[in-house]
């Protein structure tokens, strides 16, 4: 019923002293790569249909990971996604995420494949030293410097559309590694670090290093939420400012002071947790502490913070479509353009548990 794999071609690790990282799978020679493991998922993707098929018809099928634990990591993964303006992908990517939340596919098989599939490869190169803001950039152009790579492309693929295509797909399936081996705790900064490692692993030479830069303020653009609903189309881009490099390191060292000490609190109302954290997670937003992916390593963070005070959350409240993803991304610059607290404290008081060992029920539309 099942394929079986084969076993993935090792590389020198790119991080050989962070014991924290998988060994990634050599993704050049992309031609034998693909053809060696793509009719395996095609034929992995066809068995799916049948288990989907006869457990519809009430049929017992012996599963090494329940249908439950692949649909909370396959959810996990779309949020923190969809949290990040994210796209889902198309349906062959999604069966990809499926075949690696159910254990049939390793991250790094399915990072190999889908580099294949788009023609890529990822560099060995160890990339620059960053000690300026261009230096994340490939020279005479404004496109991330990235080991996304093909021949007539050494430094990074340019082409913006398929860059964040292939950024995403990879990053989605590391998100689905983490909730299978998660990061140790405790929630420090080497915490943070490691998760942002881990998830641009295959993207960034720099992936778990502290932004750089810019000198003054960075700016990004992003739905007005002043003066328009959560999720109102008609609400127009309008500029967001996050802190300047050289203001990140006693800020974000501050931070994590204070959420290492909340997260071993158990004398706390879940009221006043509630708006400790929201006012922690806009701190956290606002000095933005690397220079890409910095909203899904926070949405790593946040849940296993969650988790370990108390009040645990289904990751499927914040996929697209579901309000509570609306509210929490409006809260989220609302903070950043006002100081004000009352869209997250609303937002996590409706989606977080109540503190009794009980998932809270999974929230539609209000």
């Amino acid at each position: 019923m099942y394929p079986s794999w084969p076993a993935p071609r090792q590389s020198n690790s790119l991080h050989p002293v962070d014991p924290g990282i998988p060994q990634s799978v050599d993704a050049g020679h992309k031609s034998t790569s693909f053809s060696q493991l793509w009719p395996t998922l095609t034929s992995f993707c066809k068995n799916l249909s049948i288990i989907q098929s006869r457990m519809s018809r009430g049929e017992e099928m012996l599963l090494p990971v329940p249908e439950e634990r692949i649909r909370y990591r396959t959810n996990y993964a779309n949020a923190a996604l969809a949290l990040a303006h994210g796209d889902p992908g198309d349906d062959a990517h999604q069966d990809l995420v499926q075949a690696v939340a159910a254990e049939h596919v390793s991250p790094a098989e399915a990072v190999a494949l889908t580099c294949g599939r788009y023609g890529l490869s990822l560099s060995t190169d160890p990339g620059p030293v960053i000690r300026s803001w261009e230096d994340y950039l490939i020279p005479g152009t404004t496109a991330l410097r990235s080991r996304l790579i093909d021949a007539d492309h050494p430094l990074g693929i340019e082409d913006p559309e398929l860059f964040r295509t292939v950024e995403q797909q990879l990053s989605r399936f590391r998100l689905v590694e983490l909730t299978i081996a998660p990061v140790s705790a405790p929630l420090d900064y080497t915490f943070f670090r490691t998760v942002h490692r881990r998830l641009f692993q295959d993207i960034y030479s720099w992936a778990g290093e502290q932004r750089i830069g810019p000198e003054t303020a960075m700016v990004r653009f992003a739905p007005d939420a002043v003066n328009y609903a959560p999720g109102d189309p008609a609400a127009p881009a309008v500029k967001y400012q996050y802190f300047a490099g050289p203001e990140i390191t006693e800020a974000i060292e501050m931070q994590f002071t204070l959420l290492v000490d909340l997260a071993e609190r158990r004398d706390m109302p879940r009221e006043e947790m509630i708006s400790r954290m929201g006012e922690h997670g806009g701190e956290m937003n606002t000095i933005h502490a690397f220079r890409d992916g910095h909203s899904r390593t926070l949405f790593v963070y946040a849940m296993r913070f969650f988790e370990t005070v108390g009040y645990p959350t289904d990751p499927a409240n914040f996929l697209k479509g579901n309000p509570l993803r609306d509210r929490i991304v409006h809260a989220r610059y609302q903070n950043q353009a006002t100081s004000l607290l009352d869209g997250y404290e609303a937002t996590l008081d409706d989606a977080l548990s109540q503190g009794d060992g009980r998932q809270p029920a999974r929230l539609g539309q209000r």
